[in-house]
């Protein structure tokens, strides 16, 4: 791949090892990991499809080197590579149920890809996949994807009430960038996250905090419903004036 994101940082993750890449640019990541690529998001912030498009996989070099694209936030609002797959044979999109159609413990996803790749997935699903569905994941699987009008309404409100948040968490001091998933990765211009993470929990308000480096001044504030996000939102404006 080449051209595929300037100023951001993604996970490659070939079958040996997973490095990370910062992308300041053109680069070609398929002369270095010559046995498979998969993209996605290090930030999980915003879906690897609408980092990638316009992307382009050289034919003429590494043809042999699958290149995975993680699509679990796409339909959240980011660009989907699915396009890409009709002119890369390589090229392989994978989507989940775990996210926008809030169907995580069903285990089920998709991968679009050309013939030749579908054809070895088929091979390892058929031998030895311990991954199989049972008769109730199939069966809400079909439902969810034959209802496309509920599934769109429950989505756009995702993201509408994403949108409300992300413009009441600035008016906060929080920064962050530009989420298209079901949550925002925040940090707080003054105010430690941990220490943001510590008194929402103590008020029954639960977000995640990792103390890890680079990510340590962060919370992952997932989506709710509207009330819940006016609950959330309301507790930290009183809490932020309190403290100063």
């Amino acid at each position: 791949v080449s051209q595929i994101a300037k100023n951001d940082n993604v996970i490659l993750a070939t079958n040996t090892a997973y490095a990370k890449c910062v992308m300041t640019g053109e680069i070609d990541v398929l002369a270095r990991y010559r046995k498979g690529v998969k993209i996605c998001d290090l930030k999980g912030d915003t879906s690897s499809g609408s980092k990638i498009v316009g992307a382009g996989i050289k034919k003429d070099e590494a043809t042999d080197v699958v290149v995975i694209i993680d699509e679990a936030y796409v339909d959240f609002g980011a660009e989907s590579c699915v396009p890409l797959v009709e002119k890369y044979d390589n090229l392989l999109v994978v989507q989940t149920f775990s996210k926008s159609r809030s169907m995580a413990g069903m285990r089920i996803g998709f991968a679009i890809g050309s013939k030749k790749l579908i054809g070895f997935l088929n091979d390892a699903k058929f031998s030895f996949n311990s991954y199989t569905m049972n008769a109730t994941s199939i069966i809400a699987g079909v439902a969810s994807v034959e209802d496309e009008t509920y599934f769109n309404r429950i989505v756009d409100k995702v993201v509408a009430t994403r949108e409300w948040t992300k413009k009441e968490l600035q008016r906060l001091g929080f920064t962050f960038t530009d989420s298209k998933t079901n949550f925002i990765f925040a940090a707080h211009k003054s105010i430690p996250a941990q220490e943001i993470f510590d008194v929402l929990r103590e008020n029954q308000i639960f977000v995640r905090h990792w103390n890890k480096p680079r990510i340590s001044n962060y919370l992952r504030i997932s989506i709710g419903t509207d009330e819940e996000m006016r609950t959330v939102i309301e507790f930290l404006e009183k809490y932020i004036k309190e403290r100063s």
